[in-house]
C-alpha cells in the first residue's frame, strides 16, 4: 500500500481548527460591527490559514487521522481476506477441510517454535517466514478447491458413460449414411 503525505493546508480547510479560528476571528470581527475589529479579525484570520496549518499540534492531529484510516483500510483488508477463506474452506469436503486443518496445525507448530526463540523475534508481523507461511496456507486452499473442483467435473463427466454415447453416436451415423444412400 502506496504511503500518501497529507496535504497539511488543504486539511485545516477541512478540520474543525479552521472553523474554529473562522468563528474566533471573523466571528468576532462581525459581531463588533466596526471596522478595527473587523480589520484585526481579518487579519488574525489570514495570519491563522498560513502558519496553523505547519503548526506541530496540527500536523499531529492530521497525521493521527491519516494513520487511523490507514489502519481501517488494513483491517478492511484483512476482514475480507477471512470472509473469502472461510467461504472457500465451507466450499470443501470434510476430507479437504482436514487435510487444510492438518497443514494449519504445523504451520502453529513452526509459529510457536520461532517465537519461543528470542533471537529470531523480529517486529511484529515483519518476519518474512511467518508470511510465508501464510502464503502457504493460502495456496494450498486454492490448491484444494480446484482438487475439488476437478473431482466434480471428473464425476460428472463419469456419469456420462462417454464410450456408451460415442458407441451409440456411432451407430445412429451408420443408420443415418444408410438412409441417405438409398
Amino acid at each position: 500500500m502506496e504511503v500518501q503525505q497529507p496535504n497539511y493546508h488543504g486539511e485545516f480547510l477541512k478540520s474543525p481548527h479552521h472553523v474554529w479560528l473562522g468563528i474566533l476571528t471573523l466571528g468576532v470581527g462581525f459581531l463588533c460591527a466596526q471596522a478595527l475589529p473587523l480589520i484585526i479579525g481579518a487579519t488574525l484570520y489570514t495570519l491563522g490559514r498560513i502558519y496553523l496549518p505547519d503548526m506541530g499540534f496540527f500536523r499531529r492531529w492530521v497525521d493521527k487521522r491519516y494513520e487511523n484510516l490507514r489502519k481501517d483500510a488494513a483491517l478492511a483488508q484483512v476482514r475480507d481476506f477471512v470472509q473469502r477463506r472461510d467461504k472457500l474452506l465451507q466450499s470443501l469436503s470434510p476430507r479437504r477441510r482436514s487435510r487444510y486443518a492438518a497443514l494449519a496445525e504445523v504451520c502453529r507448530n513452526i509459529e510457536s517454535a520461532s517465537s519461543e526463540n528470542p533471537a529470531l523475534i523480529t517486529e511484529a508481523g515483519s518476519d518474512p517466514r511467518l508470511r510465508k507461511l501464510d502464503e502457504l496456507m493460502w495456496t494450498f486452499l486454492r490448491l484444494l478447491t480446484i482438487e475439488e473442483s476437478l473431482d466434480r467435473f471428473l464425476e460428472t463427466e463419469l456419469q456420462e458413460d462417454l464410450p456408451r454415447v460415442i458407441k451409440e453416436a456411432e451407430a445412429e451415423l451408420h443408420v443415418s449414411r444408410r438412409k441417405w444412400m438409398r
